[in-house]
């Protein structure tokens, strides 16, 4: 787009005509001035989006941790709760049979 307005300007700043000249020029100046303040947006836009893509990546990879942890955790309670559920079992004298009911019933 940028070139495409360019080339007749550039066409019009070498004409013979000095009021067509003094035109292309200030019509070449603004053209410039409207690129640097694109260039500058589009700068701004690509800086924001990779700073929320780091920042989202970063979470993806925390997220991955804390759940490999809670999983962690999680079969070391299972563990823990089925050898608390045996100790218990034993005490008040629950036996097999009786074990299998109460594991239906869950």
């Amino acid at each position: 787009d940028y070139s495409a307005s360019k080339k007749p300007l550039d066409k019009l700043a070498t004409s013979k005509d000095k009021a067509e000249v003094t035109q292309a020029k200030a019509d070449l100046k603004a053209l410039d001035t409207k690129y640097k303040t694109d260039v500058k947006a589009l700068d701004v836009r690509l800086k924001d989006a990779t700073k929320k893509s780091s920042s989202g990546t970063a979470n993806v990879t925390k997220g991955k941790t804390n759940k490999k942890t809670a999983e962690d955790g999680l079969k070391t309670s299972k563990a823990a709760l089925v050898a608390a559920q045996a100790k218990y079992d034993d005490a008040t004298g629950v036996e097999e049979g009786d074990k299998e009911v109460k594991e239906k019933k869950k």
